[in-house]
């Protein structure tokens, strides 16, 4: 398993869960 590739996959991931995130927190205040 290339160590590498699955540290930059992983930081992919967060960022997209981190811009989720954002949106859900957005939306949220945005309701209410």
């Amino acid at each position: 398993m290339d160590n590498s590739l699955f540290c930059k996959n992983r930081h992919s991931t967060e960022k997209q869960l981190d811009r989720i995130f954002d949106l859900v927190w957005l939306g949220f205040h945005i309701v209410y």
